[in-house]
């Protein structure tokens, strides 16, 4: 019977220990793209942020982006508020939602399958190209 708990503690250590490396994988990779320069659509979407709630904002998307509705920019506005107006300090409003992303696939995952389905599924989300650049657009 201990040998069995301890080979069960030995299985639950190297689970955690790689379900850390590949959050921290997926943190590592989604962190290289932050620092590039603004693209346009990004200094758009500053500059909606960057007017007065709610009005400022509603007026800005009505007469220059009637494409878009508010409700991103009214969550920029505040983070912009709370975090300061820095390009990195606008994309972390996308890549700390991103990062959340990662556990929820493992959960999900596990739920439908098993632990090691799960461990591979957030490898996957935390790799994949898709996920990195829109995790690190401020848009």
């Amino acid at each position: 019977m201990d040998k069995e708990k301890v080979s069960g503690f030995i299985k639950e250590k190297w689970f955690w220990l790689i379900f850390a490396i590949v959050l921290m994988l997926g943190i590592m990779l989604r962190l290289l793209l932050v620092q590039l320069p603004l693209w346009y659509d990004e200094g758009c979407s500053w500059l909606a942020a960057s007017k007065s709630f709610p009005s400022g904002i509603n007026d800005f998307l009505f007469n220059k982006d009637f494409q878009h509705t508010p409700l991103y920019f009214y969550y920029l506005h505040f983070w912009m508020k709370l975090f300061g107006q820095s390009d990195i300090a606008m994309r972390l409003s996308s890549l700390i939602p991103s990062l959340f992303v990662l556990p929820l696939v493992y959960i999900v995952t596990k739920q439908i399958s098993n632990k090691t389905t799960g461990l591979i599924a957030m490898f996957i989300a935390s790799t994949s190209v898709f996920q990195i650049f829109y995790a690190s657009e401020g848009r």
